[in-house]
């Protein structure tokens, strides 16, 4: 599998490199996708930004296979992406695929 970390985070790539061998020549992919600062400016969630429970930032991951999407792993976060999201996110995968199995 090839692994493709966006934006660049070098602590979530070196992690997930000491739980699988990553080949750049597989045709599957797992992409990580990592967004924080997350403000939302809609008055429709009002109430959720007003208990203070709004999330300010996200963790993907999906697995493709030559760019078809076979699994999907999406968790909103309160504060910023952390290696530990990233562990928590891998146990749940390899609850769900063997991919991760050591």
């Amino acid at each position: 599998m090839k692994l493709l970390v966006f934006p660049p985070n070098e602590k979530i790539e070196n992690y997930l490199k000491t739980q699988y061998s990553f080949d750049a020549n597989c045709s599957y992919t797992l992409e990580v996708a990592t967004k924080s600062g997350i403000i939302c400016n809609s008055n429709q969630n009002y109430q959720t930004k007003a208990l203070g429970a709004f999330p300010t930032s996200y963790l993907k991951m999906q697995i493709t296979e030559n760019k078809k999407l076979q699994y999907s792993y999406y968790r909103d976060l309160n504060e910023e992406v952390e290696v530990s999201d990233v562990e928590r996110a891998i146990k749940r995968i390899s609850e769900d695929l063997v991919f991760f199995s050591k």
